[in-house]
């Protein structure tokens, strides 16, 4: 076998070794480019000097792990799950590695964000993302202390002066996928090809060029295209339609070096990486090298990158990033709808995005300013704060709604059976593990007949097939209910919602009369009721409790024809055999949020409410019984032996099937289950709390951070 041969089959089998075992949800990497400009002239700042990027990046530096320098200068920073690294004019490229979901990528980056910003606001700069230099022309631009880009300049300084260009004046934003298999490879690859020119257009963001306004079209997909042909199209090598290993390698080899590399050190070099390959066998180095001296749109290395996007705000990455995940989740599929279903060709079908595409833009852009906008000016607050929200509303059919409901009704008939075992069995209590003040409360019987009359059941649900696993069971202080209705009016201001429902009978759910109306029900079945009782929404009001949401509630009751009052727990007391709030209203029907846990903080506080509750002098909807299916230890006990015993058949293989495998924390299940040594399979939770607090995601903690 000759070197050329050896050297062809040692890129296949890098290649090759970039398959990854293949995964439920795709992980997406993402590289975004930015400027750094003078914030009055938007002119580029540059590499060196006492406030250039250089010094940015020393200010920056105590917060990472590790540095690189070149020829003595600092040029890139990396911690786990980012890098940052420059490219030839000093855009500062922030690499963020392959994560699942599209709001750890936010994190990441807004954590980047709120450490550079000081440095930034100090020097009065701005960091900007757009596809090419604001205000700066590229001839006055310097290059960054870096011998392969010194040879790149040289050697695309003499084929025109569009390397220059694309060298100093551009900036992209690049998302990597993983390939599974070499079938897989040559599917996405196919994919992203004919997506390309689409894409290109639809996330171009290039107002200025050179000092002037630009309205054209991609402007850096032009200036790539144009800069070395060989270096850029692989049309050629698709001949089939695809590209597989071998193509890609053949690809590869006809391009011209530029930068050679051997023993570390680079040199200046004109041959194709072919011809180099002649001479002798590459090491993996060197290889490796070769392969990121190729530019086209998709490249390949052991993953594959998408290069067709200019650099853009984070919030529009995330929309390009979802858009991929939707493509990509199944590439056959989307390429079979390119080439059948739709019954067009692929020319017309971008021939119509091209046109069609920017007015489309400016609308939904429009109408989701004005969801945006509804919302900053709603109630759809958390601790003072807007919620957040991404422009990608989750649409059920009938089907899946119907689905739902069978889920819910089952899994609520699990806990009733739970709870009524709870207040009866004394030997199953002990698998609680309960304080004997909590035990006190839950074995109250609120005397109602539904014991659990409001929960809200979270799960993860897989579209694809209907599966699902539960993830928490709020039975005690159950909310967002509020949030849920702004967002769905929020929704309803978006081009996307009015496009459609003209095809289709789009409706929200309505979630505040209806558990009012549920609550009444139940209320009739409480032996001491009255006819028209006053209702108290009671929490300890400095919690961070959602008031816009208990105001809803107060109204809802108002509207079913009763006084309702919204107060803090605390305030309320015994006047003879009445509960009453502090003006002295008398109270027959409390709505309890405060949560079991926080009562129980605090008992000493709220006496005068705890005895007119054990006392039945008032009616408490949502009673302490339903603390029982609360804890996180329902997710263990569950599986119990005892509970089997009462749970029908069905109702086991119910259980079996939807509830996550959990168990106590203890040395002897860390041992037994493998907690430490795999720790992306699992996560930690605190037994009784709420917020998100104390919740730890083995899968985003580093080995030493888990143990």
């Amino acid at each position: 076998m000759s070197f050329y041969e050896s050297n062809r089959e040692n890129i296949i089998q890098y290649l090759k070794k970039g398959c990854k075992p293949e995964v439920t949800r795709l992980h997406f990497g993402v590289e975004l480019e930015h400027f750094i400009v003078k914030k009055d002239t938007k002119e580029a700042v540059s590499y060196y000097g006492e406030k250039g990027i250089e010094a940015i990046l020393q200010r920056l530096k105590p917060l990472y792990k590790e540095d690189a320098f070149s020829e003595g200068h600092l040029i890139a920073l990396s911690r786990q799950d980012i890098a940052i690294s420059l490219e030839p004019a000093a855009q500062i490229e922030v690499s963020i590695s392959p994560q699942v979901d599209s709001y750890r990528i936010r994190e990441i980056y807004q954590q980047f964000v709120s450490e550079i910003e000081p440095v930034l606001q100090e020097y009065d700069y701005e960091m900007i993302t757009t596809g090419y230099q604001p205000a700066s022309k590229v001839e006055d631009l310097e290059l960054i202390p870096k011998k392969r880009y010194r040879f790149m300049d040289r050697y695309f300084d003499k084929i025109g002066p569009y390397g220059r260009q694309m060298m100093r004046g551009t900036a992209a934003t690049q998302v990597s996928i993983d390939y599974y298999s070499e079938e897989d490879f040559m599917l996405k690859y196919e994919l992203a090809y004919r997506l390309k020119d689409v894409f290109a257009e639809l996330f171009k963001n290039t107002p200025v060029y050179e000092g002037k306004a630009y309205e054209g079209e991609s402007l850096r997909k032009r200036i790539w295209d144009k800069t070395d042909k060989q270096r850029v199209d692989v049309e050629p090598f698709m001949e089939k339609g695809t590209l597989s290993f071998a193509d890609y390698a053949d690809f590869v080899l006809q391009t011209p070096v530029i930068v050679g590399r051997n023993e570390n050190k680079d040199y200046y070099e004109e041959r194709t990486i072919g011809e180099l390959c002649e001479e002798r066998e590459l090491t993996e180095e060197e290889m490796i090298h070769c392969m990121s001296m190729v530019f086209p749109m998709i490249r390949a290395k052991q993953f594959l990158e998408i290069r067709y996007a200019d650099s853009m705000p984070m919030e529009r990455v995330l929309v390009y990033v979802d858009m991929l995940r939707k493509l990509f989740e199944d590439p056959a599929h989307t390429l079979n709808w390119l080439k059948t279903e739709r019954n067009m060709n692929l020319n017309e079908i971008e021939e119509f995005y091209k046109k069609d595409i920017a007015q489309q833009l400016k609308e939904h852009e429009a109408s989701g300013k004005e969801a945006l906008d509804y919302l900053d000016h709603s109630t759809a607050k958390y601790k003072g704060k807007t919620i957040h929200s991404l422009y990608v509303p989750k649409i059920l059919n009938v089907e899946t709604k119907d689905h739902f409901k069978q889920i819910a009704e089952t899994m609520a008939g699990i806990m009733r059976k739970v709870i009524a075992a709870y207040q009866k069995d004394a030997d199953y209590r002990s698998l609680f593990g309960f304080s004997k003040r909590v035990e006190e409360l839950i074995l109250q019987n609120p005397l109602y007949e539904n014991l659990l009359p409001v929960c809200r059941v979270d799960i993860f649900y897989n579209e694809a097939d209907g599966s699902f696993y539960f993830c928490e069971f709020n039975t005690d202080g159950s909310s967002s209910m509020n949030e849920d209705r702004e967002l769905c009016k929020a929704f309803e201001k978006t081009q996307l919602y009015r496009s459609l429902s003209l095809k289709y009978e789009v409706c929200s759910f309505e979630l505040f009369d209806s558990l009012v109306q549920a609550f009444m029900d139940n209320y009739q079945t409480y032996p001491y009721k009255v006819k028209k009782p006053n209702v108290a929404i009671v929490d300890f009001l400095e919690l961070g409790c959602s008031m816009e949401e208990f105001e809803q509630f107060r109204k809802s009751f108002e509207r079913a024809g009763l006084q309702a009052y919204v107060c803090d727990i605390r305030s309320l007391h015994l006047s003879g055999d009445k509960l009453c709030m502090e003006d002295g209203t008398p109270i027959d029907l409390i709505y309890r949020r405060a949560v079991t846990s926080d009562i129980c903080e605090k008992e000493s506080e709220v006496l005068d409410f705890l005895k007119a509750v054990g006392e039945q002098k008032v009616c408490c909807m949502g009673g302490f019984c339903t603390q029982a299916v609360h804890d996180k230890s329902l997710f263990y006990i569950l599986r119990h032996e005892k509970t089997r015993a009462f749970l029908t058949e069905e109702e086991n293989i119910f259980v079996k099937m939807h509830i996550p495998y959990t168990e106590e924390l203890t040395w002897s299940v860390i041992k037994r289950c493998g907690v430490l040594e795999d720790k992306d399979k699992w996560l930690i939770k605190p037994k009784n709390s709420y917020g998100a607090r104390g919740i730890f995601a083995g899968v985003r903690c580093s080995d030493k951070e888990w143990e």
